[in-house]
């Protein structure tokens, strides 16, 4: 009774701070906003204010579902970009995108309808997880506490992952280890394969990595479980440092997401996780991140009197850009104006077909309606860095219903979220858990991203897992039977 009331004022305090932080940074968009051509954003922290008020309100029932982790990594994105990123165009005064010396002007107009598409897509997001919660308020057990199951029965995954390793290794070294672990340095080389299906292989390596963590802490938690020992614990911990270490590449998003996938499995496995851990897995975790940003970021070190101030306007702006913020809506909404004579279902089509292994090198990459974003916003041909928001596809593609690819994706958010709190086996709750959160930030994304993440990452490891309860559970049940009819035989008749 005290923990459940104690939880309860944890929950208010947190609210009460993030309504006002939410009205200061309001004020604040407001003020330094006023009067400039993108004067309209300041209504993005406002509609957020309103509409998350709304919806909490209408939420105070006894015994609704609260959501778990991929529901409030969710919300956490959703702060942000309406929130923190109009806050920080107010304060850098940089809402255009540029590349180089090209700067994308876009209209006011633009700027206004980018506003009002991101209040829409927030409208409809609120409504998805306020459905959502209907549904699995009714399906949820509140009695039942799902524990975290070891890998137990792992033939196949062990199998592969003794099959798998040496063959990357041969093929190339830098698919299992990358040439620097944690930091990026100048001479950082990706992964390189110049074979037939060299797809296939990048895909081998995505799913031998997470096999390595699962069976690691499953065999840990065995060893605390008999002994109790604290140093397994201590060991887990290391093997999530070094799974985050194989993750090193300039694609943050996947040390931050490694990071969070330890975490969670550790204190899942262990019911406990001492807060040194936390925080030398989160020091790790930011050096590994502010070392890619400043590979990223050297030309501002290079070739600027003032680099120091350069980065930080830069990390400031990457708030936007990692976000999808009203500049890159606004940068969408005039793209379609500029190729909505070459964009058409074929492009639609290739969005998708391009992602899939053996299929996609018979796709013209070039018409993809994130490769026609890139050229709009000045990268050169094949140079594809920057991400065209979610409700951008939405708006070209679906003029009448931009956030119909939004809503899609937060519908998953809490499918994936609620298999999360109720599935038990280890190996599916990294599953559900790490296609998750790119669900949860899936206003930062767009379609190819979801897309290639659910063809590449989880539907292999699914169906490896799948293949490996099956097999291993007919071998349980077929022992288990032949173990009885011994036993039978040895009665006397």
């Amino acid at each position: 009774m005290i923990e459940s009331k104690r939880k309860y004022n944890m929950k208010l305090l947190f609210r009460v701070i993030k309504l006002i932080s939410s009205l200061i940074i309001f004020i604040l968009t407001l003020v330094l906003s006023y009067e400039k051509e993108y004067a309209s954003i300041s209504i993005l922290p406002l509609s957020y204010i309103l509409l998350d008020s709304i919806f909490s309100n209408k939420l105070k029932i006894k015994n609704w579902y609260s959501g778990g982790l991929i529901y409030n990594v969710a919300l956490i994105g959703i702060f942000v970009r309406y929130v923190i990123t109009p806050f920080v165009i107010s304060i850098t005064g940089d809402f255009y995108t540029s590349y180089g010396n090209y700067v994308n002007m876009v209209s006011v107009h633009s700027i206004n309808l980018a506003v009002m598409l991101m209040i829409l897509e927030l409208v409809c997001i609120y409504f998805i997880f306020f459905i959502s919660k209907i549904k699995y308020s009714k399906k949820y057990d509140f009695s039942i506490v799902s524990r975290i199951k070891s890998l137990d029965h792992k033939l196949i995954v062990v199998v592969f992952m003794l099959v798998v390793t040496p063959v990357l290794l041969l093929i190339e070294p830098r698919l299992i280890i990358p040439s620097n672990l944690f930091l990026v340095g100048e001479n950082f080389q990706r992964a390189q394969i110049e074979l037939e299906n060299a797809g296939i292989f990048f895909i081998l390596s995505r799913m031998v990595k997470p096999i390595y963590l699962i069976v690691f802490i499953s065999f840990m938690a065995k060893k605390y479980h008999i002994t109790h020992k604290r140093k397994f614990i201590i060991f887990s911990f290391i093997g999530v440092i070094t799974y985050v270490g194989l993750q090193t590449s300039t694609t943050r998003w996947e040390i931050v997401f490694a990071g969070i996938i330890g975490l969670y499995l550790i204190k899942e496995t262990f019911n406990r996780i001492p807060r040194s851990i936390i925080l030398v897995l989160v020091f790790v975790i930011s050096i590994s991140f502010f070392s890619a940003s400043m590979y990223k970021f050297s030309w501002a070190i290079n070739n600027s009197e003032t680099p120091i101030k350069d980065i930080s306007i830069e990390m400031m702006n990457m708030v936007q850009n990692y976000f999808s913020g009203p500049a890159l809506v606004a940068n969408s909404i005039e793209m379609k104006e500029s190729y909505s004579n070459v964009i058409d279902a074929e492009t639609f089509f290739n969005d998708f077909a391009g992602s899939v292994p053996g299929v996609s090198k018979y796709i013209d990459q070039s018409n993809r309606i994130n490769a026609y974003y890139n050229r709009y916003t000045g990268r050169p041909e094949g140079h594809n860095t920057q991400i065209i928001p979610m409700i951008g596809i939405g708006y070209i593609y679906f003029p009448v219903f931009p956030p119909i690819f939004t809503m899609i994706c937060y519908w998953f958010v809490f499918k994936f979220d609620y298999r999360l709190k109720t599935i038990s086996r280890i190996e599916y709750k990294y599953l559900y858990l790490y296609s998750g959160l790119y669900l949860a930030m899936a206003i930062g994304f767009n379609t190819q991203i979801i897309f290639t993440t659910f063809l590449q990452r989880f539907l292999p490891l699914f169906l490896l897992f799948k293949l490996n309860s099956t097999i291993c559970l007919n071998k349980s049940n077929n022992e288990k039977s032949y173990y009885e009819t011994r036993l039978d035989l040895t009665k006397p008749h």
